[in-house]
């Protein structure tokens, strides 16, 4: 689920007025069904409320009708779909285009009728994909539907409220039963956030693997000083430049040995050795979805310096490609974070690591941070987009000299970063309540990541899943101002930022400069969630 409280009411009310049930009883073919037409219905449905539960991730035939994405004759052997022109169809909805757009048209009227009058049983009779259906309509419901589509998910929330569902129930009984423990002054979205994240928050890659990936090519008069990171982002990858000429794609996911073959076949260099350039193949060739890449701009001689962090996904149905011309050896990647240096005093010479905790030991959380932790599968909280990352600190407080990375964030990475700030925030709260045990510590409803108060104070934190301490302040404290405001205690209130790294020289001197321009007490806490200690400054 992909759900963002903060901007469910805007997006909602974006859509609704665009679409609704006039326009739909009158749309043609193109408004509900083309893509490429930002205000077409499925558009809407896809892509312009996915902050109000995605369903991305479904084949486009949960639509009935849909205009594939490559715009080509297809063949349906199986006989289910029908194609005309550029649309295919679930053939059980007409013989032709235009009677099967007629009756899909037909049933969308229904299910907007009947979400509009709160007949949620009607829906369930309604024969149409129930993934869109329940979207539509829990947009046109007034906010009485959970925005949860999937039974998967349903049946963890209901069953981790006590009901013993097992999926052969409708989907109106489930939504009745779990909306049942919605107290009368919780918002319908926030209670479905949170009971998400409570019960059906699960990682689905238990065998997710971590790596450090280099980001310099050679000159070509073999020094390796040409840094691609700028790159790696735009082409949305990590990649590989040895024996770049060749097509690696068949030996993904292969054995050992059959990827050693293929190396030893043909590398003719002696420098780097065989068995080196054999091991970083091996190590490429096990890369797949779900698995952090840290990537590294320096790694010899305790200066391993991080610079970004990916992670792998699929595109096409690949997590390889191969294009000789750009950067070799491509794995698609959503970049995670860029444009800053984490100088981790580590070594970490080469191209490939693969590391774990138990070899790696404290290393390995030094290097990923909060992305060592298992990214659970929660809706985001917040999109922590940031644009054009520059730092310019190169005298003898700052940084390792100049980053100049222009990076913004997928919708996917964002994501994948706020799971990261969801499980942060759960684990910092305990990290409060454990340590202060008098005090009353929570994650609030609306906003604010953490609050605690004591018999004095009342402590307002915003949590920032960023490397770089600048930008987690730069990002966090206008948001802390609003919360501050917004808080009626008369009691002394303090505004902390909580990130996942120390601050060096110059962060510090930043930090220096804000305390002294405000008024209330401000500080940056620096959160190690894997010993569960916090450093504040």
């Amino acid at each position: 689920m992909q759900l963002a409280p903060k901007h469910y009411d805007v997006t909602l009310d974006s859509f609704l007025s665009s679409w609704n049930l006039e326009r739909i009883k009158k749309m043609t073919i193109h408004e509900y069904a083309d893509l490429s037409d930002h205000d077409s219905l499925c558009y809407w449905l896809e892509y312009g409320t996915k902050n109000l539960g995605a369903i991305g991730r479904i084949s486009l035939n949960k639509f009935e009708l849909w205009k594939p994405r490559d715009s080509k004759d297809k063949e349906f052997k199986d006989g289910r779909f029908k194609m005309e022109g550029v649309y295919a169809w679930n053939a059980q909805k007409g013989n032709t285009l235009e009677q099967a757009f007629n009756t899909i048209k037909q049933l969308v009227v229904d299910i907007v009728v009947h979400a509009s009058n709160q007949d949620w049983t009607a829906i369930d009779g309604i024969r149409f994909h129930a993934i869109a259906k329940w979207k539509i309509a829990c947009l046109f419901s007034k906010k009485q539907l959970l925005p949860v589509y999937s039974m998967r998910a349903l049946l963890a929330i209901a069953n981790g409220l006590g009901y013993a569902f097992t999926g052969k129930e409708k989907v109106s009984v489930i939504q009745a039963g779990i909306i049942g423990h919605k107290s009368e002054d919780e918002d319908m979205v926030d209670f479905s956030y949170r009971i998400y994240t409570q019960f059906a928050s699960r990682d689905k890659i238990s065998n997710r693997n971590y790596y450090i990936v280099g980001s310099k090519y050679s000159d070509g008069n073999g020094n390796d000083n040409v840094s691609v990171v700028d790159q790696f982002i735009a082409h949305g990858c990590v990649a590989i430049g040895w024996l770049d000429w060749l097509d690696f794609g068949h030996y993904m996911g292969k054995q050992n040995k059959e990827v050693n073959t293929f190396v030893a076949s043909n590398w003719t260099i002696i420098k780097p050795t065989l068995g080196k350039i054999q091991g970083y193949f091996r190590l490429l060739s096990q890369m797949k979805s779900g698995d952090i890449i840290a990537v590294k701009s320096e790694g010899e001689y305790g200066q391993l310096n991080i610079i970004a962090y990916a992670e792998v996904v699929e595109r096409n149905g690949s997590a390889y490609w191969h294009d000789e011309d750009v950067l070799g050896h491509h794995i698609h990647a959503e970049f995670l974070d860029a444009g800053f240096v984490n100088d981790t005093g580590e070594t970490y010479a080469g191209t490939i690591h693969r590391l774990t905790r138990e070899k790696d030991g404290p290393a390995f959380n030094k290097i990923f941070g909060w992305y060592a932790g298992d990214l659970q599968e929660v809706g985001p909280a917040e999109s922590e987009e940031t644009t054009e990352v520059i730092i310019d600190e190169t005298d003898e407080e700052g940084y390792n000299g100049k980053v100049e990375t222009s990076f913004e964030r997928s919708a996917i990475a964002s994501v994948i970063v706020n799971r990261v700030h969801n499980r942060i925030q759960n684990r910092f709260i305990e990290y409060l309540k454990a340590n202060y045990p008098n005090d009353l510590s929570s994650g609030e409803k609306k906003y604010i990541d953490a609050r605690r108060i004591s018999s004095e104070e009342v402590f307002i934190y915003e949590i920032k899943p960023f490397s770089d301490v600048y930008t987690c302040i730069r990002q966090g404290i206008g948001q802390l101002f609003d919360y501050m405001h917004k808080e009626k205690s008369k009691k002394q209130k303090r505004i902390i930022i909580v990130g996942p790294n120390e601050p060096n020289p110059a962060d510090l001197k930043f930090l220096d400069e804000i305390k002294k321009m405000l008024s209330v007490p401000f500080a940056y806490i620096a959160f190690d969630e894997s010993r569960m200690t916090a450093k504040e400054y």
